[in-house]
C-alpha cells in the first residue's frame, strides 16, 4: 500500500523513556531494527547468495546472520561482495516485503500515540531507499525516525545501536540480533530466528511472533509509572 509521506522531524534529545499523550495516553518511544524484523529481507538474500555461490542452503540452516556458518565453507570474501552489490541494488532493495502483521501492528501504535524509531545497521549510504522502502509500505509517520550506521565512526552494529537507543531515549527494542539486545542495556524483544539462538541477557524477551510483541507493548505501557526508569517487561 502506497501512501503520501509527511514531512518527518527530528525529535529533541529526551530523558523520558515514555510520556503522557494529551488524551492521557501512556506513550512509548518503540526502537524497531528493519532487516528481518519488518521486512523478509534475508529470504531475498539467500536465494542470491545460493544461485551465486552454487549452494542450497535453507532459511532454517542458517548459523550466522553474516557468514551463513562455518560447516558450509562459504568464503566470507565471496559473500560479502554478494552482499555489497545487493546493497546497492536499488531494485533488490525495493522489492522486499513486509511482514504483514508488523505493518498493521506498528501502524496501531503509530496511531495510539507512540512513537515510531527505525535503527538499522544497514549504512547510511542507502538511507534514501530504505526510506522509500519504508513509505511504499506504509510504516513512516510524522515524527518517526530513520537511523543508519556510519561506518567509519562505529565499528560494530551493537556500538551504533547502544547509542541510538541513548539518544533518542527509546523504551523498548525491537531486534532479531542476539548481540545487539544483549548490549543495549534497555528492554528488548528478540524475534526468534535461526541465527540468534543462544542464551540472552535478563533484558530480553525472546518472541516467535508480532502478536506477542503487541501484547508485550501493551502491558509494558500498562506498568508505566515513573517516568524516569525502565518498567520491567512482563515474563
Amino acid at each position: 500500500m502506497l501512501k503520501t509521506l509527511q514531512k518527518v522531524h527530528k525529535l529533541p534529545r529526551s530523558t523520558h523513556k515514555s510520556s503522557i499523550g494529551v488524551s492521557g495516553n501512556k506513550l512509548l518511544r518503540i526502537g524497531i531494527d528493519i532487516d528481518n524484523t519488518v521486512s523478509d529481507s534475508y529470504t531475498d538474500y539467500l536465494k542470491v547468495y545460493n544461485k551465486k555461490l552454487g549452494v542450497n542452503i535453507q532459511y532454517h540452516e542458517i548459523e550466522d546472520f553474516y557468514t551463513l556458518g562455518k560447516r558450509y565453507g562459504v568464503d566470507f570474501n565471496k559473500l560479502n561482495l554478494i552482499f555489497q552489490s545487493c546493497l546497492v541494488d536499488q531494485k533488490f532493495q525495493i522489492s522486499f516485503k513486509a511482514y504483514q502483521d508488523a505493518v498493521s501492528i506498528i501502524q496501531k501504535w503509530n496511531t495510539y500515540g507512540h512513537l515510531i524509531h527505525y535503527i538499522t545497521g544497514r549504512p547510511h549510504t542507502i538511507k534514501k531507499i530504505t526510506r522509500k522502502w519504508l513509505e511504499i509500505n506504509g510504516l513512516m509517520f510524522e515524527n518517526t525516525t530513520l537511523d543508519l550506521i556510519h561506518m567509519k565512526r562505529f565499528g560494530q552494529d551493537a556500538d551504533f545501536k547502544k547509542e541510538t537507543v541513548e539518544r533518542l531515549g527509546i523504551s523498548i527494542m525491537i531486534e532479531d540480533m542476539r548481540e545487539i539486545v544483549n548490549a543495549i542495556g534497555i528492554p528488548a524483544i528478540l524475534l526468534d530466528r535461526p541465527w540468534n539462538q543462544g542464551k540472552t541477557t535478563a533484558n530480553v524477551k525472546r518472541v516467535s511472533s508480532w502478536e506477542e510483541i503487541d501484547k508485550i507493548v501493551d502491558d509494558l505501557v500498562s506498568k508505566i509509572g515513573d517516568l524516569e526508569t525502565y518498567p520491567e517487561l512482563p515474563v
